[in-house]
C-alpha cells in the first residue's frame, strides 16, 4: 500500500541500509560515524 508503518530520526545523514536473511532486523551507518541494528519485530 504505501503507507508508512514506522520511522527512525538518526543522528546523520544515512549512508547505507542492509536488511538480515530473515528481514526482521535492519542496519544502517550515519553520516556521523555512527552504525545502528533496528529489530523489526519490537517496533
Amino acid at each position: 500500500s504505501g503507507q508508512l508503518v514506522h520511522s527512525y530520526k538518526g543522528t546523520g545523514g544515512i549512508f547505507e541500509v542492509c536488511w538480515n536473511s530473515r528481514g526482521d532486523k535492519v542496519g544502517a551507518s550515519a553520516s556521523d560515524g555512527s552504525v545502528f541494528v533496528l529489530d523489526l519485530r519490537k517496533l
